[in-house]
């Protein structure tokens, strides 16, 4: 039986960097993080590179114009290999979610949902929250 404040969420899987272009921009208001334990040292380091650079790209984001884009999405793509070599795989999704303010009527803002795990499908289910509350959380949670 699902919660009525969760609802499932399909999340592709990412085999290149480009694949991420919209959880980018969407990353820019808000974004999810959530990964499968790290076994090893190097899946660890794997994992926080990969993490490093998608930050980085996405707070940069609106800086790089867009003909310039293409080392983004170089340097995403070895993260993304890199991470896949080991069995990880990254996933992502895009959805609108109500931001509830205090005292303010909620705003709806696109919310890049990533996941790294150890699922080789192309395409997972995550349960995933219907609304963000903006008095308990920032703009970057990891689960």
């Amino acid at each position: 039986m699902s919660s009525p404040s969760l609802e499932p969420v399909e999340l592709r899987r990412a085999e290149s960097g480009l694949d991420l272009w919209s959880a980018i921009e969407a990353a820019q208001y808000a974004r999810v993080l959530r990964h499968d334990p790290a076994e090893t040292d190097e899946e660890a380091r794997a994992i926080d590179a990969f993490v490093g650079v998608f930050a980085a790209s996405t707070e940069a984001w609106e800086e790089t114009p867009e003909s310039n884009r293409t080392p983004v999405f170089e340097t995403l793509g070895v993260q993304v290999q890199a991470l896949a070599r080991l069995g990880l795989f990254v996933r992502w999704a895009v959805v609108e979610r109500d931001l509830g303010m205090p005292g303010q009527d909620s705003l709806s803002i696109p919310v890049a949902i990533l996941a790294i795990d150890r699922i080789d499908k192309q395409i997972a289910v995550l349960m995933v929250p219907r609304e963000i509350d903006a008095g308990s959380a920032g703009p970057e949670a990891e689960a």
